[in-house]
């Protein structure tokens, strides 16, 4: 027992003197640290590849040091936009070295996901971006659908799906979804809508999801054996 709670002593003093170093900008050589320490190079890199994964480390040429400040402060902004686009089922963002990798100004990107390209600028349009803010601040909107009005919407979610983005929003207690390039204008009005959180799980499922380029055709067949 006594050898055990040695083990952890000297493993805590180990980690201490090492994230004092790193915090006091020092960059830290595998080499060195196993001759102070009298430990294996192995052992170290389990140290900072497991028991301090959450630090924002780099490595290099067998030394550790902390991210520099300037970089370590789009991690956050980084984090959010993959959580919040629904990408991290493909990059996950607890994995703070991969993304230091993929949003690296340096070099070529390791990593590409094929979507198949846009078949027009949808997201630089001003209604995109008009639909957008509506989401965020739960403003209800009017909409030129080809031509035709409706009043009253309050948009819900922009989904990209099948090379398209689909709005997806309620309008008279009905779920409706619109394809963005059919949208010719936005008129955001002062009238705000309360958020739905099982709307918001329904519309992150990829069950619904998949369903957006056929929508309006199971919302006809459904609508056909109602009547």
């Amino acid at each position: 027992m006594k050898t055990q709670h040695d083990h952890y002593d000297r493993l805590s003093v180990r980690l201490s003197v090492i994230i004092s170093r790193l915090l006091a900008g020092q960059s830290l050589e595998l080499k060195a640290l196993a001759n102070e320490f009298g430990v294996s190079e192995r052992t170290l890199q389990r140290d900072f590849q497991q028991r301090l994964i959450h630090l924002d480390l780099e490595h290099s040429s067998g030394c550790y040091r902390l991210i520099r400040r300037t970089c370590r402060e789009h991690l956050p902004n980084t984090f959010a936009f993959i959580l919040n686009s629904g990408i991290s089922g493909i990059i996950p963002a607890q994995n703070r070295r991969l993304i230091r990798l993929i949003t690296s100004s340096s070099g070529g990107s390791p990593c590409l996901i094929g979507h198949g390209g846009l078949p027009s600028p949808i997201t630089q349009t001003t209604c995109f971006l008009e639909l957008a803010e509506a989401i965020r601040d739960y403003r209800a909107v009017t909409l030129l659908v080809n031509g035709k009005s409706y009043e009253g919407v309050a948009p819900r979610r922009l989904i990209f799906q099948s090379r398209n983005w689909f709005l997806v929003a309620t309008r008279a207690r009905k779920l409706q979804v619109f394809r963005m390039e059919d949208v010719n204008a936005v008129t955001v009005l002062d009238t705000s809508f309360r958020r739905k959180p099982e709307l918001d799980a329904l519309t992150a499922s990829e069950e619904f999801i998949s369903t957006l380029p056929h929508f309006r055709f199971i919302s006809d067949v459904i609508h056909a054996f109602r009547e």
